[in-house]
Order: structure tokens, then C-alpha cells, then sequence
């Protein structure tokens, strides 16, 4: 049989896999790119603004206590993925996903490299990916409880800077120009906490976009009502239950900061660390940046100022929560993502040949 006629029946063609893998990982590598880019502009436009010394930054890091670093490492590392998956599998399993908790650690752990080199949150893809690879979960279906878990772990953020921007109306100490503002911000904040959770919470409005994307072509009403199958299928408390899970999961970082200041020995006090840490997790969550990183230092330096913290150990306790938050979990979950990767690279090779006559 010639080669001409293996492409008209069918048979898949090796060439095009590749091409689509290349271009797949072409863009991959240019997201990587643009994200050290960004990240790497604004962390210089931080040093350069602020006039950042080096010797004082070596300094404290010599000084610091390194046991409580590498405590606070291994501790927030193991809650991070551990409580992070658990939380996920609760959604799946309310989704009535067939799912161990043993395989969503799994996911957890090999997608973890992902979402901290691929920018604008494109490594969540992963998740959705090793969801497929794991348990034969549909595409947009395993989109639906990470796009609910990412909503869950953003309203928890939420909170607690809204409690964070309490304590700075209470007369805490705050840039001035923030300081003006604050009761508008407060206002804003707690209007799109109030938003965001009746968004979970409104069943019809739900449904209602199912009937609207189904009017418009049956294919669109079943991708968004796969979407949306968490927010339809939660009932009320088990909605509440995952939004006050979220709110102890976020309290991580606050407690990771508060813990990093301590072992540079500086103690701005408890209210200044929770407005700060609190809106420096929302700025992490500025899309476009590897792991948030920037955004999250900047943010922690301008609002530790006030409190008498030098640019410096801001910046540095700011890349401190960076490592222990984001990259040490990533370095762990390596492994894993290097056997999901060769186990989908086993499951395509089985399904092409199944498919060729």
C-alpha cells in the first residue's frame, strides 16, 4: 500500500501529531518568555524606583534565621499541595466525579510546574489535561471544577483583604495617597466579595446561560453547562462548606509572611502584616507574571513601608513567599509531571493505533 493511500483511509498521520506538538510547545515557550520578560521589568522598575542595596539585602539574608525559612518552606509546601488537592477533590466528588484522592494529589503535584512557568494562568491548563489523563474526565467538564476551585481560592484572597483594609481603616499605618482612598477601596472590595459570592450561589442565572448558549447552537449550551456543572450541581452548603475551605486555605500565605518577617527578625506588627500580605496575594494574582512574582513584592514592599520595614527586607520576604508558596511545590511535583507527560504520551500512541486500520 503506498503512502497516498494510507492518508485516504485514514490512518493518522505521524507528521501532523508532531507539528501540532511543536507548535503547542513553541507557544508554551513563548508564554515562558514573555512572562521572565514582564516578571524581570517590573522587579527592576522596583529595585531601580526604590534604589534597592544590595549590601543591606545580603546582609539581612546572612542574618536571618535559615532554620525557620526552611521550616517555613517545607510546612507551606506540604499544606499547599496536601490541602490544596483535597480541596479540589471535594469539588470533583460533589461533581460526582469517580476520583481518589490519591489520583487528585497526583494532578496536583504534576501540574504544579506548570502553573508557576506558564503566565496568564495557562497552567491550570495542566490540570484539566492530567484530569483527562487520569480519570477520562472530559475537557471542559475538568475545566468547570478547576475554573470553581481557582473561583473558591480568589474569593478566600478576597476575604481576607477586605479584613486587611479593616485594619487599615482602623488607623493603622498606610501610604497616604492608599490612606484617602481607603474607605472607597473598602467599599469596592466588599461589594465584589458580595458579587462574587452570590455569582456561586445563583443557581438560575446558571441555568439561564445554559438555555441562552443552547439557543444559540445545542454544542455551545452543553460546552457552558459542562462549565458551569459545579456552580449547578453544589448544592447550597456544600458551596458554603468549599467557600469557608477557601478562606482557611488562603490564610496560608498570611501566615507564611507573618512567619518570613520573624526570621528576618522584623516585626511590624500583626495588623500591618495582614493588610499587606493580604493585598499582596490578590496582586499575585495580576495575570501575565510567572507565579505572581512582582506584582506580589512590589505590593508587599509599598505596604510594609509604613509600618517601618526597609525596601529591602519587603522585597526579600516578598520573594521568600514566592519560593515557598509556588516554586518549592513545583520543584517537588517534577517527577510527577514527567511521568503524566510520558503516561499521555503512552495513551496517544495506543489511541492513534487503535484508530489505524
Amino acid at each position: 500500500m503506498s503512502a497516498d493511500s494510507l492518508h485516504k483511509t485514514g490512518a493518522p498521520d505521524p507528521g501532523a501529531g508532531s507539528s501540532a506538538e511543536g507548535k503547542s510547545v513553541a507557544r508554551n515557550g513563548l508564554g515562558v518568555v514573555a512572562g521572565v520578560a514582564l516578571t524581570g521589568a517590573l522587579i527592576a522598575w522596583v529595585w531601580h524606583r526604590h534604589g534597592i542595596d544590595l549590601t543591606v539585602f545580603r546582609h539581612g539574608a546572612r542574618e536571618a534565621n535559615v532554620a525557620t525559612v526552611a521550616l517555613v518552606f517545607v510546612l507551606s509546601a506540604t499544606f499547599g499541595l496536601i490541602v490544596g488537592a483535597h480541596k479540589l477533590h471535594l469539588v470533583l466528588r460533589a461533581m460526582g466525579v469517580p476520583i481518589r484522592y490519591r489520583e487528585t494529589l497526583q494532578v496536583r503535584l504534576a501540574s504544579a510546574p506548570a502553573r508557576v512557568l506558564l503566565p496568564f494562568a495557562s497552567g491550570e491548563l495542566m490540570q484539566v489535561l492530567c484530569f483527562r489523563t487520569v480519570a477520562g474526565l472530559p475537557l471542559v467538564r475538568a475545566s468547570g471544577a478547576v475554573v470553581f476551585d481557582k473561583g473558591v481560592n480568589f474569593l478566600g484572597a478576597l476575604f481576607w483583604l477586605v479584613i486587611g483594609a479593616g485594619f487599615v481603616l482602623r488607623g493603622d499605618a498606610a501610604p497616604e495617597a492608599i490612606s484617602r482612598l481607603m474607605p472607597l477601596l473598602t467599599g469596592v472590595l466588599v461589594i465584589a466579595l458580595l458579587v462574587g459570592i452570590g455569582a456561586v450561589f445563583a443557581t438560575p442565572a446558571h441555568g439561564l446561560a445554559v438555555r441562552w448558549g443552547t439557543g444559540l447552537h445545542p454544542k455551545l449550551g452543553g460546552w457552558i453547562a459542562s462549565l458551569l456543572e459545579p456552580y449547578r450541581r453544589i448544592e447550597a452548603r456544600g458551596k458554603l462548606t468549599l467557600l469557608g475551605y477557601g478562606v482557611v486555605f488562603q490564610a496560608r500565605p498570611l501566615v507564611v509572611c507573618y512567619a518570613l518577617l520573624a526570621a528576618l527578625n522584623v516585626y511590624p506588627g500583626f495588623r500591618a502584616v495582614m493588610a499587606a500580605s493580604a493585598a499582596a496575594v490578590c496582586a499575585g494574582y495580576a495575570p501575565g507574571f510567572l507565579a505572581g512574582s512582582g506584582p506580589r513584592e512590589a505590593v508587599l514592599l509599598e505596604l510594609l513601608r509604613p509600618a517601618g520595614v526597609s525596601p529591602e527586607a519587603g522585597f526579600f520576604v516578598g520573594a521568600l513567599m514566592t519560593l515557598s508558596i509556588h516554586v518549592v511545590p513545583a520543584i517537588v511535583g517534577v517527577p510527577w509531571s514527567i511521568r503524566m507527560i510520558n503516561r499521555r504520551r503512552v495513551i496517544a500512541t495506543d489511541d492513534a493505533t487503535r484508530e489505524a486500520p
